[in-house]
């Protein structure tokens, strides 16, 4: 289990709690990047989505690598994973590798969903501020 699974799983799984953890704990360190990008593949793992959006600055934006934006903060994220998570419950993911520079995570993914031939990879470029996701750009 990571650091960030042992404090959130110490605490009620409420928003202010996630958010606190995180913005306590973390400034813009290679550890907090690390500690935030596991909490996102740890929450859609385990189809929490609040705990999902508490990994989200309130203004944050996910986009493609085309620049195509997905969802730009927490009611958006909500509306487009929440039907996700829900039409694809034994959905799987996972960090294969990643690297951080500055506030910076590149990340290669893995998407499992049971009954797929072979996981899907995407490889996740996520921006870190005050402990928290600003930006995310999927490639794929």
């Amino acid at each position: 289990m990571s650091e960030w699974s042992r404090r959130f799983h110490a605490r009620p799984p409420c928003l202010s709690d996630v958010t606190h953890v995180l913005s306590v704990t973390c400034g813009s360190t290679v550890s907090c990047v690390k500690l935030v990008t596991e909490a996102v593949v740890e929450a859609l793992t385990a189809h929490d989505l609040e705990a999902f959006v508490a990994c989200y600055r309130v203004d944050a934006i996910i986009e493609t690598g085309s620049g195509e934006v997905l969802a730009s903060g927490h009611q958006a994220i909500r509306a487009r994973y929440g039907p996700l998570l829900m039409s694809f419950p034994d959905v799987r993911v996972r960090k294969i590798e990643g690297f951080a520079v500055g506030e910076y995570i590149v990340q290669l993914e893995e998407v499992e969903v049971r009954g797929n031939l072979a996981p899907e990879r995407h490889v996740a470029i996520y921006r870190i501020i005050n402990g928290l996701i600003a930006h995310e750009r999927l490639l794929r």
